[in-house]
């Protein structure tokens, strides 16, 4: 797959540490850092929006506005799939 060049900007704590990573070998390269990081935080919303998608099914409820502006938080908090299904229950039966 082609490759496309492009510039970020880091916070300088975040940069080191990612330097920091590709020195002690867990990635080739602060490039190859980023995408890995990128692709882990794509299959994560992948995740989320098919755990969603299941329980919105199940409930026959639509997301309000209120539900679209909360769920960007509930990714970086780690969840499993099971923890944000659960999660979701309480907030759909609730």
């Amino acid at each position: 797959m082609a490759k496309a060049k492009i510039s970020v900007a880091l916070e300088e704590d975040v940069l080191a540490r990612i330097r920091s990573a590709v020195e002690a070998g867990r990635d080739q390269s602060v490039s190859a850092f980023v995408e890995r990081a990128a692709r882990e935080q794509l299959a994560a919303e992948d995740g989320f929006d098919a755990v969603l998608t299941e329980m919105l099914a199940e409930t026959g409820r639509t997301l309000t506005p209120e539900d679209q502006a909360a769920a960007p938080g509930t990714l970086s908090r780690g969840w499993t799939r099971d923890e944000l299904y659960k999660r979701g229950q309480r907030v759909f039966e609730g």
